[in-house]
C-alpha cells in the first residue's frame, strides 16, 4: 500500500494538518518530488502501524500541488 504523500509551504501548516488527523504523528525526513534530499516530514500512522499519509515541507511541489490544503 502506498501512503498519499501531502506538500506544505510552512512546518506550521503541516503540524496544525497532522494534529487534526487524529493519527500518531511521527517526525522524520522525506525526500520530496524534485530533489532527493531529505526534507522535515510528519508521517501519520495509525493503530495497525500502517502509515496513512506522509506530510512534506516543500515549497515548491506545495506550488505544483496546488497550494495550501
Amino acid at each position: 500500500m502506498i501512503s498519499e504523500k501531502l506538500f506544505f509551504a510552512k512546518k506550521s501548516e503541516m503540524t496544525e494538518f497532522a494534529v487534526n488527523s487524529g493519527l500518531e504523528m511521527i517526525r522524520c525526513k522525506q525526500p520530496c518530488e524534485h530533489v532527493p534530499v531529505g526534507r522535515p516530514a510528519i508521517l501519520l500512522v495509525n493503530g495497525a502501524n500502517v502509515i496513512e499519509k506522509r506530510l512534506i515541507r516543500c515549497k515548491v511541489c506545495n506550488n505544483k500541488q496546488g497550494g495550501a490544503l
